[in-house]
């Protein structure tokens, strides 16, 4: 819409002074590139900003120390749709869905994920690309 308005104004503008129809067509296509550029440098700005806050906030626990965790458990893949396999997961109340790694198929924890039962435990986040894991150092 920009594009169109820009060229149509610089058409106008162009006509009112009296140059040729050519010169008015070459004004009009470096107007509307000028208006391709400037928007695809703005999408591009975006991108980078949106990329730079997705990294932040998929990192937002801190790596290779112990903390205390507490949210509903569940399975990473079914309930949350995180991994590609099932696996022990715990969702904390900011919405942040962690894998609790070191949990074997025999375990309680991954045995009952689906009752969707509220835990606190101590464990040392590390991360998988954006994915946020945890090795549980005790139960609460």
């Amino acid at each position: 819409m920009k594009t169109i308005l820009l060229a149509g104004l610089a058409l106008g503008l162009i006509a009112c002074s009296g140059e040729t129809q050519s010169d008015a067509k070459t004004a009009a296509q470096d107007a509307a590139k000028s208006a391709e550029e400037t928007m695809e440098h703005a999408t591009n700005k975006a991108a980078e900003v949106t990329g730079k806050v997705a990294d932040q906030a998929a990192q937002i626990l801190p790596a290779g120390r112990e903390i205390e965790l507490s949210g509903t458990m569940g399975c990473g893949h079914c309930n949350y749709q995180v991994g590609n396999s099932c696996s022990a997961a715990l969702q904390t109340a900011d919405g942040t869905v962690v894998i609790i790694d070191g949990i074997s198929h025999d375990d309680d924890l991954y045995k009952n994920r689906f009752d969707q039962e509220e835990i606190t435990f101590k464990g040392i986040v590390s991360y998988d690309g954006d994915q946020a894991h945890v090795k549980m150092t005790s139960d609460m």
